[in-house]
């Protein structure tokens, strides 16, 4: 998870947010991927077609025009797919260690705790360590990015993964780009391009569809 978190973070520093949101959002293939090849699992023609309809809705948040150069975006595109598969790695452990048996509250503890404390190692190797320097507003901001996305979306996701299994979980993650792009409108007067809409379109109709396949399923 800490391994995860770094390269998160990481690859934003290399490319455009939209277009290693992009990349990072493979990792739904990644955890199908592992379930077939590790663990002999079977996907299903239509989750597969669900899976796929999703994946192909991610690549229209990908940016273009960006002035990077090709080191750098090669750089940025390594560390992107990375993330994305230590997360996948990360959600399939959650489902085969049976780690999802555990009380949400308490493993969301230990993974915090574990990468509070490899996360403030690896800052202090690094000598980006800026506790002490960073401002008051810094901390209000960084509270807000812990309690959403170290705690809520964490706890969160291991209920999904606990009720639906990693792969089914991991498709619905792909629901995310979606609300960034209607938050972005909402709170940041952002504007809704073309490709955003076909994306969200994409992705909210493979949601759509993979919630009426459980419901008939249960």
């Amino acid at each position: 998870m800490k391994r995860f978190f770094t390269l998160f973070f990481l690859r934003y520093t290399y490319l455009p947010v939209g277009t290693v949101t992009t990349l990072h959002f493979m990792y739904p293939v990644f955890v199908a991927l592992f379930g077939i090849i590790f663990f002999k699992e079977k996907l299903g023609k239509l989750k597969g077609i669900v899976l796929t309809v999703a994946t192909c809705g991610i690549f229209f948040f990908m940016e273009t025009g960006s002035s990077v150069s090709m080191q750098q975006a090669l750089i940025g595109i390594l560390v992107s797919l990375a993330s994305g598969v230590t997360y996948a790695f990360y959600m399939v452990a959650i489902e085969r260690m049976k780690l999802k048996d555990l009380n949400s509250y308490v493993l969301t503890f230990y993974i915090t705790l574990c990468t509070c404390v490899s996360v403030g190692i690896y800052a202090m190797c690094i000598d980006k360590f800026a506790v002490f320097t960073m401002q008051p507003i810094g901390f209000v901001y960084t509270f807000i990015i812990a309690f959403g996305a170290a705690f809520l979306a964490v706890y969160t996701l291991q209920l999904g993964i606990k009720y639906l299994g990693a792969s089914t979980a991991a498709i619905f993650c792909t629901f995310e780009p979606v609300t960034a792009v209607i938050g972005g409108m909402i709170f940041l007067h952002e504007s809704m391009s073309m490709n955003k809409l076909v994306g969200c379109i994409l992705i909210l109709g493979a949601v759509t569809v993979l919630s009426i396949l459980d419901n008939k399923k249960n």
